[in-house]
């Protein structure tokens, strides 16, 4: 199902595009290769996620922006919070080469 999303623009792969989806409110499931970690930022005042690119205030409200080692867990919350499904993928080797995260879109 990822594969055909891909295709069709029903799926957003990496880090910085599931966050943007998952900051659109577009996630349906977050899948997530089990031991994913990645460094990020989550914005004090709407908290919005977002990779860790140098930036001091959101690009959305101007709010500080605070850095996080992992930005998976609250990712993570994001996603339960839309009602989204959260699937950890262990022992296939599908998210690898993907950024070891992606999602499904519901549109």
């Amino acid at each position: 199902r990822l594969r055909a999303g891909i295709a069709d623009g029903r799926a957003a792969i990496g880090l910085a595009a599931t966050l943007e989806a998952l900051d659109e409110r577009r996630l349906e499931t977050l899948l997530y290769e089990a031991g994913f970690a990645a460094a990020g930022v989550r914005c004090e005042r709407c908290g919005r996620l977002g990779t860790d690119d140098g930036a001091a205030s959101c690009p959305a409200c101007g709010g500080e922006l605070r850095r996080r080692e992992s930005i998976l867990e609250e990712a993570i919350t994001a996603a339960l919070l839309q009602s989204a499904t959260v699937e950890s993928i262990a022992g296939r080797p599908d998210l690898g080469p993907l950024g070891r995260i992606a999602a499904l879109l519901r549109f």
